[in-house]
């Protein structure tokens, strides 16, 4: 009845159970729990300002050497430069 009515937006059967279950032992808020693992230190508000800094005195530098420069990740870097700055590559 779930896949007629909502379509490919329907939880596997597993899933529904599971949340089931979940609300069954009480569970009330549908909110994401805090998860394990590192926090985002790479995407901080003074590395957007370091990035933006490097690229503005020298804008033939590259992702690599910005990351090198900074000590963070190329992917960090890359994000930062994408989705913090709005920068693209243009040639």
């Amino acid at each position: 009845m779930l896949t007629v009515a909502y379509g490919e937006a329907t939880l596997s059967r597993s899933n529904v159970f599971l949340w089931y279950k979940m609300f069954s032992d009480g569970l009330e808020d549908v909110d994401d729990e805090e998860r394990a693992g590192l926090p985002r230190t790479s995407t901080t508000d003074e590395n957007i300002d370091e990035v933006k800094k490097i690229v503005l005195v020298n804008r033939r530098i590259t992702v690599r050497e910005v990351a090198e420069d900074l000590n963070i990740s190329i992917n960090s870097c890359h994000s930062i430069f994408t989705n913090d700055l709005g920068m693209r590559r243009v040639a």
